[in-house]
């Protein structure tokens, strides 16, 4: 019977958990609605792999990779283009492997900044970024979670060698959370505020410029 009194107030919209539903998507679901990516079955459901193919592609709306694939991966010689504000999730670990030749690379579609390339919840099923390239992102908020980098990880261990983030606006180019992580033979080049932000990691990082 006591009055409460206000200590914070909190708005949220339909929009703040608008992808919550696709985490639990089924592999079969993600590729229809995403006919880009490709599926690739090992046998049992839960070890269905996604794939994105050599070529160049863009992206109009976000998309919200659920946590029912073993890995999504991204071909060398893979150009994805983002519409403003466009983010690309994964809730699967994600296989981002270029080459020197080939390199992938995420960029945006216009002037304006994209969204963010984030891992989440992955835990220990280790990603893997190699010859890639992620400029002009921005901050963005996806099913309530604040992503402040162009690449994101929050709770999914992760490796990351000789890749360049560049010209991204969010405040970090690299955002790694709550995570082991390998950073080696990286570029961070003009990016708004940090380079390289690691919040609660444990890890190597060596050889970055």
């Amino acid at each position: 019977k006591k009055q409460v009194k206000e200590s914070e107030l909190r708005l949220i919209n339909d929009e703040t958990f608008r992808y919550l539903e696709n985490i639990s998507q089924s592999p079969a679901e993600f590729v229809r609605q995403h006919p880009q990516f490709l599926l690739q079955n090992k046998g049992a459901e839960k070890d269905s792999i996604v794939l994105l193919p050599p070529g160049k592609y863009s992206f109009s709306e976000t998309i919200v990779v659920p946590e029912t694939f073993s890995e999504v991966r991204f071909l060398p010689g893979t150009t994805v283009k983002f519409a403003p504000g466009v983010s690309l999730i994964s809730y699967s670990p994600v296989i981002a492997e270029g080459t020197v030749n080939s390199p992938i690379k995420f960029t945006s579609a216009s002037f304006n900044p994209w969204g963010t390339f984030a891992i989440i919840n992955t835990k220990d099923k280790k990603s893997l970024i190699r010859q890639v390239s992620i400029e002009d992102a921005g901050p963005t908020t996806i099913n309530g979670i604040v992503f402040s980098g162009g690449l994101a990880a929050h709770y999914a261990d992760i490796e990351i060698f000789d890749s360049i983030f560049t010209h991204n606006h969010g405040d970090d180019g690299v955002n790694i959370k709550y995570s082991t992580v390998t950073a080696d033979r990286n570029r961070f080049v003009d990016n708004d505020f940090d380079g390289l932000d690691l919040d609660a990691v444990s890890g190597t990082i060596k050889n970055n410029v």
